[in-house]
Parts: C-alpha cells; sequence; structure tokens
C-alpha cells in the first residue's frame, strides 16, 4: 500500500521561515509573510511555490517562471547581474579554455585515429615491460588491457606503497596507487597524453630502479629493452623525413 504522506500536501509556510531554514536572504523582506505550500520546478511553479536555480542553462525559464520565491546561490546572483553586461563575475579561467584550445589543435592534427593508435603502441610498449619484468597486470585477460594506464602487482612480499615512495622521494617520480582493497599491493603506470616512446621509456626506466632498491628481483634493463625492442619494431615513421609511412 502506498504510504500516505506522501500524498499528503505541506502545510503553509511563511517565506521568511523558509529563509531561515535555508540560511537565505530575503531580497524583499516586507514578502517574510508570504506563504509557501509546495516545491516545484521553475516552468511549473506557481504564486504559492517555492523552486530553485543553480544553472545559467535554465535562464530563459527563471525570467518566465511564475514562482512565489525563488532560492539562487550569491555565485549564480553574481553571475546573472555580470553576464548581461557582458562580463565574468570573477577571474576567468583562460588558461583552461586556451589549454583545451591547444589540446583539441594537438588532436586534429595528429588525427583522432593516430592518437588511438599511438596510445596503443605506448600500452603494448608497457605491458611488454610488464612481461619482462615476470610481474602480472591486475587486468589477466588482453580483452580488459587499457591502453591509458597499466595497474601492475608486487610480488607477495613487497609493499606497493614503499615502492610509490621510493618512487617519489628517491627518483621524483609519481606512480599512481591501488586504491581499496588494491592498496598496497599494485602501482599504476599512466600512459595517457601527449607521450611518446622516449617518455614512456624513462618511466620504466624509474621503475625498474625503483622495484630493484624495494627488494624486487628484477634485472635492469629487461623491461626498459623489450618495451625498446617493441617500439623499434613498431615504429611508423620514416628515419629520413617527417612523413609517416603509408599503412
Amino acid at each position: 500500500m502506498a504510504q500516505p504522506a506522501f500524498f499528503q500536501k505541506p502545510s503553509p509556510t511563511a517565506l521568511a521561515d523558509v529563509a531561515a531554514l535555508a540560511k537565505a536572504v530575503l531580497a524583499d523582506p516586507a514578502r517574510g509573510a508570504d506563504e509557501i505550500r509546495g516545491l516545484a520546478s521553475l516552468d511549473e511553479a506557481g504564486p504559492r511555490h517555492l523552486t530553485f536555480f543553480d544553472n545559467l542553462k535554465y535562464a530563459d525559464q527563471l525570467a518566465a517562471t511564475k514562482a512565489g520565491a525563488c532560492i539562487v546561490s550569491d555565485d549564480i546572483e553574481a553571475h546573472i547581474k555580470t553576464n548581461d553586461l557582458g562580463f565574468f563575475p570573477y577571474t576567468p579561467a583562460t588558461q583552461l579554455i586556451r589549454g583545451l584550445r591547444a589540446s583539441l589543435d594537438m588532436i586534429f592534427t595528429e588525427g583522432l585515429d593516430n592518437v588511438l593508435a599511438r596510445h596503443h603502441r605506448l600500452a603494448m610498449g608497457v605491458r611488454a615491460a610488464v612481461d619482462a619484468w615476470g610481474l602480472k597486470l591486475v587486468a589477466k585477460e588482453a580483452k580488459w588491457h587499457s591502453d591509458t594506464v597499466s595497474a601492475i602487482f608486487v610480488p607477495e612480499n613487497v609493499d606497493a606503497v614503499n615502492v610509490l615512495k621510493t618512487a617519489y622521494y628517491r627518483y621524483n617520480t609519481s606512480f599512481g596507487s591501488g586504491l581499496n582493497k588494491l592498496n598496497g599491493r599494485v602501482f599504476r603506470i599512466g600512459h595517457l597524453g601527449a607521450l611518446d616512446e622516449f617518455m614512456v621509456g624513462g618511466v620504466l626506466f624509474a621503475v625498474e630502479m625503483t622495484l630493484k632498491d624495494c627488494g624486487v628481483p628484477i634485472k635492469l634493463g629487461s623491461g626498459t629493452g623489450a618495451a625498446a625492442e617493441y617500439f623499434s619494431k613498431t615504429a611508423t615513421k620514416s628515419a629520413t623525413s617527417v612523413t609517416a609511412k603509408a599503412a
């Protein structure tokens, strides 16, 4: 049976009391005695409804709403007052906007298919290194392998947290940590973004030194060598010009 309370109409509440509960300030204190009888969206609210506005996307609905009152944050209010004048209420995040523009230009220049292929190739090099070290990926099957990050188990007698600390403090390199039940059991190598073989190779170099320092019996150069061998065999760019070989 449906809960009757869900269908009971709320008792009228003075707008001043609503403002007090919400720790809000009435724009017009003279309306403090006005009664609010329910909640509704901007486009459905009536004179006795309370509504809210927190997204400039719905500014047109705010202008047309028939709500008796609307809760608006200080941040949104500042946006509304300045946007109509063509300004921004705070220092705009121009670095992020220009950074996005530069990132998109890089993607368009390289070509999205080439970006995806590059990530796959770099990830395969990392996986070749992991195999050469005799370690295991968290992703047990190839269909689960990620071209953006590789999570790697450390041997059972090694604390992955110590691996992270050694890499950071001794070699100025940050690895990702294991999350939840994998904390202390794995470290992660990210291979996403504007990377190339030499950047990935540098990370693998740091991994080898760190693991050896933490007592993992690996041969220095084993993983980096395996990755270099893979990268050399799968190189697609011409050795005499900037033009890539035809596929």
